[in-house]
């Protein structure tokens, strides 16, 4: 099967292997190879967003370029593996890069789990150093279990907060509500009927309407 993409021609063939890669075995000869259960939209953003930015080495007969999608904060990313590289996965608008060499040999849906526990994770650390300034308090320590019943606990004389890995599925903006519950229970509790914290959660009602309801 062959596609044309921005007058580009690739010839599509299926394969069980996990990802999306291409194989350049001259100038004018593209395959791509995919997974019957990939979608081909993302095929095409594959294609657009990737394929353009190589530079083809003569000497390779093929290069490989992993490519699949993730939830994360309630949205789908496009996920691009750097080959030859150690990065630690990072989020460029609706991109998340991470080096491949992290992830040898390992299963896609592991890989995934991965991604999404360490960008969780280090988002939310990110936004209890924003409150730790705002607040002028500093954690002890932050965590992160399945919670079934709560999304954050904490033990306030210790100054330590967990929070629940089934967060992960919510909103950015929900968990950012939920980090900024937790850091202003440590220090005051009063801090959320006022003007403050209205000024920092106009949407308040919404977010509360969700995070009791789920809608």
């Amino acid at each position: 099967m062959f596609i044309e993409i921005e007058g580009t021609y690739y010839e599509l063939v299926g394969t069980s292997e996990a990802g999306i890669r291409i194989a350049r075995t001259g100038a004018q000869k593209n395959t791509i190879y995919a997974q019957p259960g990939i979608s081909m939209d993302e095929i095409k953003a594959y294609i657009r967003q990737f394929a353009k930015e190589q530079v083809a080495d003569p000497t390779e007969d093929e290069e490989r370029l992993s490519f699949f999608t993730l939830e994360l904060f309630d949205k789908k990313y496009n996920v691009r593996l750097l080959p030859d590289s150690y990065q630690k996965p990072f989020i460029k608008k609706e991109l998340i890069l991470a080096g491949a060499n992290l992830f040898r040999r390992r299963e896609r849906s592991k890989i995934e789990e991965d991604i999404r526990s360490q960008l969780f994770q280090q988002t939310i650390l990110d936004l209890v150093g924003s409150w730790e300034e705002e607040l002028g308090i500093l954690v002890d320590q932050v965590s992160f279990r399945k919670l079934s019943r709560s999304h954050y606990t904490m033990q306030q004389d210790l100054k330590q907060l967990t929070f629940s890995k089934h967060n992960a599925v919510l909103s950015r903006r929900l968990n950012e509500y939920i980090v900024a519950m937790a850091m202003t229970d440590l220090v005051d509790p009063t801090l959320q009927t006022s003007t403050f914290w209205n000024s920092h959660f106009p949407d308040r009602r919404q977010l509360e309407k969700y995070l009791n309801y789920g809608s």
